[in-house]
């Protein structure tokens, strides 16, 4: 366990360094700016889409699972690849009619309908608060487990969740909630949900591989492992296909229709192309935040007792295998991972609270007209009303069921959403009453089939309903449906609900008429791609009305909702939108643009549907102007002779060439810009070019003189050591024939010793034959004797007299080989032995064996002496090197010799000691020896190597891969050989 106070600084730590990175991102510096103007930071924002339930929840469900969890991300990721245009579309119509949230832009495209906003805003306060509930349960529930149970942590955790509230609620306001107009950017929040987003990952990581390389040998032994336990494989469920495109479909549908979602992806988006970038860096994310948690999982089915927590595996794992430090980084990611999303849900639900629930209340209410201009205050009592409702719902439904389904729930009431908001992007007809309905009926079905069992089986509603074998309510379970059973219930509610929505959604809309105005709203979110032209069509149009006027009705419309300040900043840049200047009267077509550029002014701050209602009330445009507007249109399009399809039509290809003129444009600034920076990095080089020339010359004959001295000398350096390498060289030869000499003495000395004593018995045995005849007492029979031991020592002494020759004759070719340097045609197992033979009297001191394996009838023509020097370097350096250490190992020397029609092989060989690397690598060098200053030249090998490779054009390789000693393998080119 980890103390309560260390657990304490680490999040005061923490919380402190976020403050400061969000500081810091809504600061001026350079650095800030370009940080939070990145396309990456916008990426990463997204990632608040992977909440704690991502961090500790994913793990927990693949043990039960299997890879379900990867459904919902792979539905994310199909949506960003694939409907990147449809994005682009709502950040471009964002921008133009200054949408605040979710429920804003969906009633701007039906009408600017306070209704329908006010019902997409109380849904998402059913459907989100008891979401954030269970980022509240993981944080406390880390912290549990994290710290000991001392009585002071105890007494704390009853506060604990308090706390965090109020905590959130803080940050919530400082960075989320300061202006008026929420569809200012928060640059200072964005970037630090980017840096959480980033600590998540590393976190995840981190503790993932953890317990995948440190607890367990691998992933892929973890699979093993596991495919052996057949006693775990039933524990890991296989899930049908309709469960896995359930879980797909609300990926995809829920990063466009959660709240939080849609506030970071299009109100926060500044630039619509940064989605280029996010459509492939986001699902990179996903895919690295979530690549071990199945491997994770299936660690914990296989370790004793780790299931009893598998909610928190990443936590409890460090703890049990003493890796505090692990569990403090996994604490702290699980623990950014539920903040991040905590404030950007209450952030966007008090926005939404406040200006379509709250703010038409107060519009239709004069008793509290005060509150109009207190917008701030009310969105802060929002933030920490649902905060602290979350709360409750936390205290109140505890473990139940209801916390377990919760996550689902919420999904699937935000996928309700989806119908009436991509249906009014890419369907010309649908309409208010189509949306509203489709919304009702959906919400409704949702309620009944998703929420209601939850509800039940939590203990809440005492009602069988759920349990019904037959009868009216058999047929009407809503787990299932029309009593369809091969579906799950999560499917059963997702699909039902959204079935019902979206056959209202178009039924009623066909069916319904829509009024001109929502004809017009539908055309610009259908067919205009950029709504926002800069043409000016006033031209020629009279300038009858007069603007002071029109200033004061908008000027008292701002007032009511903004300080006096903001309300003048407003009107001002309302008039540099429509471009008005200074000017006493405008027309007609300069009074639209200004309506609307001041209606989309307020509506950043109370929301489209109720800026609407608040200008409908002034009369801006009086119905003689109304009139004046029809006519000049009418006017218009009659002089263009286009239907306003036909407009529509002309308006997208021009503003499509124009965003491919101005995409042109900037690749040819970009281009100018990387020229101008090459431009005048080659100036620079120039200069330096330069001033590098003017000392160049008198550098240049200071160093040729240098050089030229030096040059002599090495000159000389290296005649000398030419002189020293073949006086070495010599030596080496002349060592080669001392050696010859010694052997030739011991294997000589053995035939010769033995004529020696065979002679002198015979002197002998005549001195005795002698004095027998002097003295007259030899018979017959010793004389016989005499005669016979005779003959048996003039053989035996012919016979050694023959065997020295021999002997002298094969070292004295030996000997002249050597000296010699001329090719001629050899026997090379005569030739070897003989060799071999001047070798093994220090063989034999050594106590090694020398063995050769080659066919009598190997004749070759090549160079003996060089064959000669080759195999002598070779067992010396054996004999002096290789069996220096003592071991009850038997030491041997063996010659293999094979021959074909092309090469000689000879593989030479010793069971001696290895090899170091080092001496590996500088064996053939000239002058390396293992025994410096032992009477080593270093030469030996550096010989065996040039003979081989120079004078008898073959190859040699080191192999040391035997389990003692070395080999050699030399390879000899034959020309003529039999």
């Amino acid at each position: 366990m980890i103390s309560f106070s260390q657990v304490l600084i680490l999040l005061a730590i923490y919380i402190i360094s976020l403050f400061f990175l969000a500081q810091w991102g809504q600061s001026d510096s350079k650095a800030a700016k370009r940080i939070r103007n990145s396309a990456n930071t916008y990426a990463l924002s997204l990632a608040v889409f992977c909440t704690s339930w991502t961090f500790f929840g994913n793990i927990a469900v693949s043990t039960k699972q299997g890879l379900f969890p990867i459904a919902l991300y792979l539905g994310t990721t199909l949506t960003f690849i694939f409907m990147t245009p449809l994005l682009k579309k709502m950040v471009l119509l964002k921008n133009e009619f200054h949408s605040t949230s979710i429920a804003d832009f969906i009633s701007v495209r039906y009408k600017r309908s306070q209704g329908l906003a006010a019902l997409v805003s109380l849904l998402c306060v059913i459907g989100i608060t008891p979401y954030l509930t269970i980022q509240l349960k993981s944080v406390i529930d880390s912290f549990q487990i994290l710290t000991d149970n001392s009585q002071q942590t105890l007494a704390f955790l009853d506060y604990l969740d308090v706390i965090i509230v109020l905590m959130m609620a803080f940050f919530t306001i400082v960075f989320g909630v300061r202006h008026i107009d929420p569809t200012e950017k928060h640059p200072g929040m964005m970037v630090a949900l980017a840096g959480e987003s980033i600590l998540k990952l590393l976190a995840m990581l981190i503790g993932c591989l953890w317990i995948c390389y440190m607890i367990k040998p691998g992933v892929f032994s973890i699979f093993a492992e596991f495919a052996h336990e057949a006693q775990l494989n039933p524990k890991v469920l296989t899930l049908s296909t309709q469960q896995w495109l359930s879980f797909m479909l609300i990926g995809a549908l829920g990063i466009i229709t959660l709240p939080r979602q849609f506030h970071v992806g299009i109100v926060e988006c500044s630039d619509a192309k940064f989605l280029d970038r996010a459509k492939w860096l986001f699902p990179l994310y996903l895919l690295l935040i979530n690549l071990f948690t199945f491997p994770v999982a299936l660690a914990g089915l296989i370790t004793p007792g780790a299931l009893e927590s598998s909610r928190i595996l990443l936590l409890t794992q460090p703890l049990a295998n003493h890796a505090p430090f692990i569990a403090l980084i996994t604490f702290l990611g699980g623990f950014a991972a539920a903040t991040g999303m905590i404030m950007i849900s209450a952030m966007t639900l008090s926005t939404m609270l406040t200006n379509h629930i709250l703010m038409p209340v107060i519009m239709q209410t004069p008793a509290l007209s005060a509150l109009k201009r207190q917008i701030l205050p009310l969105r802060w009592l929002m933030v920490f009303a649902i905060l602290f409702l979350s709360l409750f719902y936390y205290r109140a439904i505890g473990d139940s069921q209801l916390i377990v389904n919760i996550g689902s729930i919420s999904f699937v009431a935000t996928a309700q959403f989806a119908p009436a908001l991509i249906g009014g992007l890419i369907w010309r007809k649908g309409n208010l009453s189509g949306a509203f309905s489709g919304l009702t009926i959906g919400a409704c079905v949702w309620f009944y089939c998703t929420l209601l069992p939850s509800l039940i089986r939590s203990g809440w509603l005492d009602w069988s309903i759920l349990s019904q074998d037959s009868g009216f309510f058999y047929w009407l379970n809503p787990e299932q449906l029309f009593a369809i059973q091969a579906i799950s219930p999560f499917t059963n509610g997702l699909i039902w609900s959204l079935l019902a929505n979206i056959l209202c959604y178009i039924g009623v809309s066909l069916f319904t008429k829509m009024s001109e105005e929502e004809q017009k709203i539908s055309h610009q979110f259908v067919d205009i791609k950029n709504i926002y032209l800069k043409d000016n069509f006033a031209a020629g149009t009279t300038a009858d009305i007069n603007l002071l006027n029109k200033k004061r009705l908008i000027t008292e419309v701002f007032l009511q909702y903004l300080p006096e300040e903001l309300a003048e900043s407003k009107l001002q840049q309302s008039l540099v939108k429509a471009e008005i200047h200074d000017q006493e009267n405008i027309n007609i077509v300069e009074l639209s643009s200004l309506k609307n550029a001041a209606l989309n002014a307020l509506a950043g701050a109370i929301g489209m549907a109720s800026s609407y209602k608040a200008f409908n009330n002034i009369n801006l445009i009086d119905a003689d102007e109304e009139q004046q507007l029809a006519s000049y249109f009418s006017h218009f399009f009659a002089q263009l002779q286009l239907s306003p399809k036909e407009l529509f039509e002309q308006v997208n290809f021009h503003q499509q060439k124009r965003e491919l003129l101005e995409s042109h444009a900037k690749q040819q600034l970009d281009t100018i810009s990387k020229l101008e920076t090459e431009v005048t990095q080659r100036l620079k080089a120039e200069q330096v070019v330069n001033s590098l020339n003017e000392g160049l010359e008198l550098r240049v004959t200071e160093r040729t003189q240098a050089l030229s001295q030096s040059n002599s000398e090495l000159n000389k350096t290296l005649e000398q050591l030419k002189l020293t390498q073949g006086q070495l060289l010599e030596n080496e030869k002349m060592a080669s024939l001392g050696g010859l000499v010694a052997g030739v003495a011991h294997e000589v000395n053995t035939p010769i010793g033995t004529v020696l004593t065979s002679i002198s018995f015979m002197k002998e045995k005549c001195h005795t034959i002698i004095k027998a005849m002097d003295d007259k007492t030899l018979s017959s029979q010793q004389l016989s004797k005499f005669t016979d031991e005779l003959e048996q020592g003039f053989d035996l002494s012919l016979r050694n007299i023959s065997r020295a020759v021999e002997l002298i004759e094969g070292f004295k070719l030996i000997a002249v080989d050597s000296v010699v340097d001329d090719a001629r045609t050899l026997n090379v197992h005569d030739y070897l032995e003989d060799v071999l033979r001047t070798l093994r009297p220090k063989a034999k001191q050594a106590q090694v064996t020398i063995k050769l394996s080659c066919a009598k009838d190997i004749v070759i023509n090549s160079y003996p002496g060089a064959l000669a020097q080759i195999t002598n370097n070779l067992i010396i350096n054996s004999l002096v090197h290789a069996f220096t250490e003592k071991n009850d190992i038997k030491g041997e020397i063996t010659i293999d010799v094979k021959a074909s029609k092309q090469s000689l092989e000879l593989i030479y060989g010793d069971n001696g000691c290895k090899l170091d690397e080092n001496t590996k690598a500088q064996l053939f060098e000239p002058f390396y020896t293992t025994r410096r200053g032992q009477g080593g030249s270093g030469l030996g090998a550096h010989i065996v190597y040039n003979l081989v490779t120079q004078k008898l054009k073959g190859t040699i390789e080191l192999i040391t891969e035997q389990a003692l000693g070395k080999s050699f393998k030399i390879n000899i080119p034959l020309t003529n050989s039999k």
